[in-house]
């Protein structure tokens, strides 16, 4: 058992008493006077001498006798003469180390644990750290730690792998490259799988991202002419381009991507709407192809073979005209130039990518209602690129103009597409907003209007009403959407016939949205896009 010395305090007092008038300067004046202290200054004519009182100056020619103190070493070797236990040699060790004399420090301690060999402060004081009843340095103590934590491993029957502790059994897998997860050893690859995830060019990635990849890979082979992908964190777009364009074409995408995941962003505190299991994680797939149709005729079979969305002969259907989307249940677009120029392309993928994102929010089989799904997705592209290249019209029209007449005013309103498709919707109805009520159709005509039947007034009215609902507040498209989501039709309708039925449809939604009935709503966005300089 360690012993513990105490030093009476009335040696305490005489050990400090000795040394302090033993290592203390002394200047003895011619007029008897005597001071203790320390000489900090020596010259020929003056001494400066520090006592408890302070600071004194004294010239040399007052002072009898002057004689100098120990220094720190001499005091030492006084001091440990005058120790006869382990304590007085601790306190003398204190001391040394309190004037940084670490010899003399180190001399002191250990002749302590010489007679206490468990004496704890002048083991620390060594450096010295307690192991298994042991005092010994810091290193020495790890190395016996783990000699003996490899000893205990060894008993319990447990080898070293990769600086691990296993057993035998678990050894033979991990020697052939195996991991444990989830309860069970997997080869290399399967762990990753495991975790949703698919090997891509010497990588490892979502598993949908790879399908992607991997589909479009597909399509440009089966195309006949190669190609490129470019991808993007939620889309990729390929075909037969050089990176430049296709990447050019992704940076849109995404970034009205991003304007539509602030408008249908859930109210706080809410989850995320439900998305189908086979778009978790895949990318949306976009495909371009040139003047050459044949690689878009080949793609087609292919790719409206991933959808059970679409109705019999809708593939055949969709070889006859510019491009095609669906979102459900996953998103593909593909669009060819057919005769327009090639930067077309970029603006039908932006139209695509708009329908898409719209009619996959809390999709659940019905259908949005023609005016608002072509709406959304011409001010989508808009949003883009500041033009509208692509639009859903009655007759698949390109380039020309609509007219309408009032036939009280006799103004006549005409719509040119082509300053449409440069970016002058607003303009073109501005136009028709001046030219009275009988101009345009009031909404609830709009809401019959199937996609056969929009016109480009038709369609710019729709991009307006989308922008007014926007602007209204944070979540008000989102709501508007949901709404009419949740009183749609059965599908393949889109339009609800019955006037009763729809109109009580609208009242709800534009309630829910902007808070007022259609009729109302219907004022309210002419007079706001006449006001705001739309």
């Amino acid at each position: 058992m360690p012993r513990t010395l105490l030093t009476p305090i009335w040696l305490v007092a005489t050990l400090a008493l000795a040394v302090a008038s033993a290592s203390a300067d002394l200047i003895l004046l011619k007029d008897g006077r005597r001071f203790e202290g320390t000489i900090l200054k020596e010259t020929a004519s003056e001494v400066v001498f520090e006592t408890r009182l302070g600071e004194l100056r004294f010239a040399r020619s007052e002072v009898s006798l002057l004689e100098r103190g120990l220094t720190p070493s001499q005091e030492f070797d006084q001091r440990w003469k005058q120790c006869e236990s382990a304590n007085d040699y601790f306190v003398l060790g204190q001391w040394a180390a309190g004037k940084r004399l670490r010899a003399e420090m180190r001399r002191a301690m250990q002749e302590v644990v010489r007679s206490e060999p468990d004496h704890a402060g002048a083991n620390k004081a060594l450096g010295l750290v307690p192991y298994n009843g042991r005092w010994v340095k810091p290193a020495e103590r790890e190395r016996l730690k783990a000699k003996d934590h490899s000893e205990d491993m060894r008993q319990r029957g447990l080898v070293l792998h990769d600086g691990e502790w296993v057993t035998l059994a678990a050894k033979k897998h991990l020697d052939v490259g195996e991991v444990y997860f989830e309860g069970r050893w997997l080869k290399p690859g399967d762990l990753e799988r495991a975790q949703g995830l698919e090997e891509l060019d010497g990588e490892w990635v979502v598993a949908g991202r790879a399908a992607s990849v991997q589909n479009a890979r597909a399509v440009l082979e089966a195309g006949g002419v190669g190609g490129e992908v470019a991808v993007g964190t939620n889309v990729l777009v390929a075909g037969p381009f050089d990176q430049a364009f296709l990447q050019g074409i992704v940076d849109g995408l995404e970034r009205g991507g991003q304007w539509v995941a602030e408008l249908l962003r859930p109210e706080k505190g809410k989850l995320p709407a439900p998305a189908h299991a086979a778009r978790v994680s895949a990318l949306h797939e976009f495909y371009v192809f040139g003047q050459d149709s044949e690689p878009y005729l080949r793609a087609v079979d292919p790719l409206v073979g991933l959808t059970d969305t679409v109705p019999p002969g809708w593939g055949e259907a969709v070889k006859k005209t510019h491009g095609f989307y669906f979102s459900e249940p996953r998103a593909i677009s593909a669009a060819r130039c057919m005769g327009r120029p090639q930067a077309h392309l970029a603006g039908h993928s932006f139209h695509h990518r708009g329908h898409i994102l719209i009619n996959q929010h809390l999709y659940d089989g019905r259908l949005l209602p023609p005016w608002f799904d072509e709406g959304f997705a011409c001010l989508f592209e808009f949003r883009v690129h500041q033009c509208n290249q692509v639009m859903c019209v009655a007759g698949l029209t390109t380039v020309g103009t609509e007219s309408r007449t009032n036939a009280r005013s006799k103004r006549v309103y005409v719509f040119n597409q082509r300053e449409f498709r440069a970016g002058a919707w607003r303009g073109n109805l501005h136009s028709g907003l001046l030219a009275e009520d009988k101009a345009l159709v009031n909404f609830d005509r709009l809401a019959q209007k199937r996609f056969g039947e929009l016109g480009p007034a038709d369609i710019a009215m729709s991009m307006a009403i989308v922008a007014w609902i926007e602007q209204r507040g944070e979540g008000s498209l989102r709501r508007f959407q949901e709404s009419l989501r949740s009183s749609a039709p059965r599908a393949p309708q889109r339009v609800q016939v019955d006037t009763g039925t729809r109109q009580a449809r609208y009242d709800a939604a534009f309630q829910d949205a902007v808070g007022m009935g259609w009729r109302a709503a219907d004022k309210e966005w002419r007079t706001w896009f006449l006001a705001t300089g739309q």
